[in-house]
């Protein structure tokens, strides 16, 4: 036997046959701030590596540490020197001899 359902009601209903959404897309339907936003800067896996490096060594580690924490099990290549290096001005470390960077 069918019941009356109230206006209330038939929207809830209908909301749930929509999945809850309201019709829109699952990426629609975050929250503003928990969406991804591209044009917000990033720190990249080598930033990442370096500041972990730094943070593991108290603040003094070496280029060649740098390397085997940036680029694990990879062979030496030119190129990583240069990636490391661009790290670690963003990350305010100073150089403070043959190879070796401090943030301090």
């Amino acid at each position: 036997m069918p019941t009356e359902l109230g206006s209330g009601s038939l929207k809830c209903i209908q909301l749930i046959a929509r999945g809850l959404s309201g019709g829109r897309s699952s990426a629609q339907s975050l929250e503003p701030d928990s969406q991804f936003n591209a044009a917000l800067p990033r720190q990249g896996r080598v930033i990442r590596a370096c500041r972990r490096a730094l943070i593991a060594r108290d603040g003094l580690v070496s280029m060649r540490e740098l390397r085997s924490w940036a680029y694990p099990g990879q062979p030496r290549q030119r190129w990583h020197r240069w990636s490391i290096v661009r790290a670690l001005v963003r990350l305010g470390a100073k150089r403070i001899g043959w190879g070796i960077y401090a943030t301090r």
